[in-house]
């Protein structure tokens, strides 16, 4: 709550998604608490709703970040991929001469 109450209109205008972070971080925090010393229905589904947005809040205050490790792991892939297929190939060429009684 504190951290809340140190924003201002223009630093929210700045940076919209880290102070939409900060908020869903306290609201699901909040409705945790809320959770653990009334537990119902009522208090799981505000669990529930405010993680799915606090989530949501993540997802977009870190996007740029998440793109960079999603076009990473896309390139590692396809270089294990490439670096396997190779392997497959020179092992069966290998075999193929091992088997191959004219070679």
């Amino acid at each position: 709550m504190a951290n809340l109450a140190t924003y201002d209109a223009d630093m929210i205008k700045a940076n919209p998604s880290k102070f939409a972070t900060d908020l869903g971080g306290t609201a699901f925090s909040a409705s945790m608490t809320a959770l653990t010393v009334a537990p119902n229905p009522v208090t799981a589904g505000l669990a529930i709703g405010t993680g799915v947005v606090y989530a949501g809040c993540l997802i977009w205050d870190n996007h740029e970040a998440i793109g960079d490790g999603i076009e990473k792991a896309g390139d590692w892939v396809g270089d294990r991929a490439s670096d396997l297929g190779d392997g497959i190939a020179e092992g069966a060429k290998k075999l193929g001469s091992a088997l191959n009684p004219f070679d």
